[in-house]
């Protein structure tokens, strides 16, 4: 494992996608949705909304999912179904929340879709993806072979 930079907090966000990025398969990188909504809130509640349909959960076992991870028991079908609705305008998604869901439903294009998107900023590009992973396989064969001739050269 590539050792994380100290900039880096252990235990942290940018921990966790720099593990993701070197360390393990890259994730799909999925288009952008382009959700539509008149303002921000009800495209909030439609990427939502999108988001819970493909997760391939239930909406019961995502609240479920956030309740552990947060310790909040409040949370339930019916809240994520108010944060969905674009006419339940009294009902906000925390931003703990928000990050509860994306990690409980791992629909992490949500956070490009509703941060990065109308900004033109993309957090993680395909393309940007596939050329640090490319890059650490590369390491890590470089590596691999110096290990391999480390070991041809020793005699039993």
């Amino acid at each position: 494992m590539r050792r994380r930079p100290s900039k880096i907090k252990r235990g942290s966000l940018q921990e966790d996608l720099f593990a993701r990025v070197l360390d393990g398969p890259c994730p799909a990188v999925t288009p952008p949705r382009q959700v539509r909504g008149f303002d921000f809130s009800s495209r909030l509640a439609n990427a939502l909304g999108l988001a819970l349909q493909e997760c391939g959960m239930g909406r019961e076992e995502v609240a479920a999912r956030m309740s552990e991870a947060l310790g909040d028991p409040k949370i339930s079908k019916n809240i994520l179904d108010k944060y969905s609705s674009t006419a339940a305008t009294d009902h906000k998604i925390t931003v703990e929340r928000l990050y509860a869901l994306i990690e409980a439903t791992k629909q992490y294009w949500l956070i490009d879709e509703l941060f990065a998107g109308p900004f033109d900023l993309h957090l993680v590009e395909s393309e940007v993806m596939r050329k640090a992973r490319l890059g650490h396989i590369e390491q890590q064969i470089k590596q691999l072979r110096t290990e391999a001739t480390t070991l041809k050269r020793r005699r039993p």
